[in-house]
Parts: structure tokens; sequence; C-alpha cells
């Protein structure tokens, strides 16, 4: 079971002429070498660390790079932690927020886990959001949960909430993330059902994705993101530029199970686009 899923514009001097059928082959090789619900209820998981073994520090070193599962669960749990002392609740909730959504992401756990994974999210971000509603990382971590909680349901009717907590990060810290919440917007706009059905837009769609490449050039995801809108829409050239960009990007001190899942989704998308 593989991850499912957080420079210049173009590449100069490029030839075309490579095979890029065996630069895939070897980057996938690389790759593997480093490394429907209305409303949504708080998840059962186990329970937070108490103060004195939690604590920011401790969640910290647990969630640094490179990350596995594991030590991302434990992270979760020592935020937890530390979101019970008051001078630290904001940073605890958030930052569990953000553990509880790359486990839903990356930790092939069963069904039942990642649906708890993806609601404790949710949660600890709407608590993030309630406790200091003027800083971007826990609207843009709640968004990056309804939209895991959307996909995991196949239910749309969350998608105007993500769109407004994406767009209040966006605000107050486009940068967050390597330009996560134009990033996870544009793919949102871009990939969503057109109105009445739901808000997709897919020309927003792609000025947003272009606009997270321009703030964080040297964000492989971004490319890939943006490359995968541009086929949906049938521009396979630029599409195909994009990828060779993501892919001449230097990754190596980047999180390798989030490097090989953007990889695996461009390696598919360029075989698509052969």
């Amino acid at each position: 079971m593989t991850p499912q899923r957080r420079s210049p514009f173009g590449v100069i001097g490029l030839n075309w002429g490579l095979n890029w059928g065996l630069i895939w082959g070897l980057i996938w090789f690389i790759g593997l070498l480093s490394a429907g619900c209305a409303a949504i209820q708080a998840a059962e998981h186990p329970a937070a660390l108490p103060p004195a073994e939690g604590g920011i520090e401790r969640g910290d070193l647990l969630y640094a790079i490179p990350r596995t599962p594991d030590r991302v669960r434990k992270a979760a749990l020592a935020y937890e932690g530390a979101a019970q002392q008051r001078d630290q609740a904001y940073r605890g909730f958030w930052m569990a927020a953000r553990a509880y959504v790359w486990l839903a992401q990356y930790a092939q756990e069963e069904r039942a886990q990642q649906e708890k994974d993806i609601a404790s999210a949710v949660d600890l971000g709407r608590r993030a959001v309630a406790a200091v509603p003027k800083r971007a990382e826990g609207h843009y971590y709640l968004a990056a949960a309804l939209g895991l909680f959307s996909q995991f349901h196949s239910v749309m009717n969350h998608l105007p909430e993500m769109a407004r907590e994406g767009m209040l990060a966006a605000a107050i810290d486009p940068m967050i993330d390597h330009a996560g919440p134009d990033r996870l917007l544009g793919s949102l706009y871009g990939f969503a059902p057109e109105p009445p059905i739901s808000i997709g837009d897919q020309d927003k769609g792609l000025g947003l994705l272009r606009l997270a490449v321009k703030l964080a050039p040297d964000e492989p995801e971004n490319h890939v993101r943006l490359a995968e809108l541009l086929a949906a829409m049938g521009d396979r050239t630029e599409a195909k530029r994009q990828l060779q960009t993501a892919l001449f990007l230097d990754s190596s001190g980047n999180d390798p199970t989030e490097t090989l899942a953007w990889q695996l989704d461009a390696k598919k998308l360029w075989e698509k686009l052969k």
C-alpha cells in the first residue's frame, strides 16, 4: 500500500529527449530507499500525556525528520499534553492537529484508525482557531483536516468551511508550509465539482496554484499539484514541464515519507501524459 499522500518556474536547458521513464524509475527506487457524515465528532484516541510528560519540546523531538508513524503519534500526544497548559495551549492544539493530519495522510493505518486521526485533527484544529483566531496555523491545519474528512467520507458539505479556513490562513500567513494555503485551495477549487453541486472553479484553482509556485518555487509539491490541474485542463506540455521542475528540485532536506508520496503522484501523472 503506497502513501496517499505537505527554483525557477521552468527548467532552462533541459534535454527534452531524456529517458523520463528511466529517471522516474530511479526516483522511485531512491524514494523507497529514503524511506456521508454531516457532523464531525471528536475521535477516540489514547489520552494525551499529562503536562509533566508532554510538552512542545518533546513533541518537536518526536516530530523531527525523518518521521515515522510511531514517533508522530507520540508527538501528537505530547502536543496534546502541552495544550493542557494555558501558556502552551494554542501551540499544542495546532501542532497536534498537524501531527494527526500527517498520520491520516501517510501512516497507512486501518480505515477505522485513519478516521479517528482525521476527526482528531479536525477537533484540535477547531480548538486552535478558537484559542487564537488571528494566527494562521490553526486555520491552515483545520482546512487540511476538513479536506481529508471530505475525501475520506466522500462528502462535500464541509468544502465551503475548508475554503474559508484556507483563505483565512492565506490572508494571515501565505508562506506557512511552503505556500500551503494556496496549494490546498488551488487543488480544492481545481478539482471540486462546480456550482451548484459544490464550489469548484478550475480557473480560480489554476491561479491559486500558480501563486503557490510563485511564493514557494523551491517546494516540489507545489509544481506537482499545479501539474495535476494543468493536465486535467488539457495542457499536457506545461504539466510535463512542471513535473520536470519538481524532479530537479533538491528535496534532500524534506521528510522522506512526504517526498516519496509526491514522487509517486508525479510518476503516476507522468505515465498518463506519455
